[in-house]
């Protein structure tokens, strides 16, 4: 059986047009940081790391741009994704009447995802950098925790308001 869902337009509020904003800005802030560190870093710089957030892999410098350009991709596509809330997958059965509702907090993660990523790409190529220049801080051994909390909370409180909103 196929559930034919409202295909509605649901407008940008204003939390909506800060997240995006945020997210294309830090987009920008990541290619500009990782841009000038490929004019100014080593060759050969750290590409992996432990858990424990201490170097285990080194590579050629340019690997610094593979962040950037991943979060280019998944930002651009999930922003097309976005346009199309009907087609999600949804913890409720979605009918005419809570179909707004839904798919506002559908996009809406989506979009604070789209923040978190970019951030996360953000924070791991900081941390890349920081490795470089020699200065240890304690934001390595808090860099896999943070990630974890940033993407997995997020996900749960949106799951958690679909639910109680069917």
């Amino acid at each position: 059986m196929t559930n034919k869902r409202p295909v509605i337009d649901t407008p940008l509020t204003l939390t909506d047009k800060i997240m995006e904003t945020g997210s294309w800005t830090l987009l920008i802030a990541l290619w500009v940081m990782s841009s000038y560190c490929v004019f100014t870093f080593p060759e050969i710089i750290p590409v992996h790391f432990k858990g424990s957030g201490e170097a285990d892999r080194f590579g050629d410098k340019f690997t610094l741009l593979l962040l950037p350009l991943v979060s280019t991709i998944l930002l651009l596509g999930m922003t097309k994704i976005n346009q199309y809330p009907h087609l999600f997958n949804f913890p409720v059965v979605v009918t005419s009447d809570n179909a707004p509702r839904q798919y506002r907090l559908a996009q809406k993660m989506i979009r604070f995802l789209k923040l978190v990523i970019v951030l996360m790409f953000l924070l791991i190529n900081l941390h890349t950098i920081l490795t470089v220049k020699g200065i240890d801080t304690v934001f390595r051994s808090l860099l896999l925790p943070l990630i974890l909390v940033m993407v997995f909370i997020p996900t749960i409180w949106f799951s958690i308001k679909s639910l109680q909103s069917k």
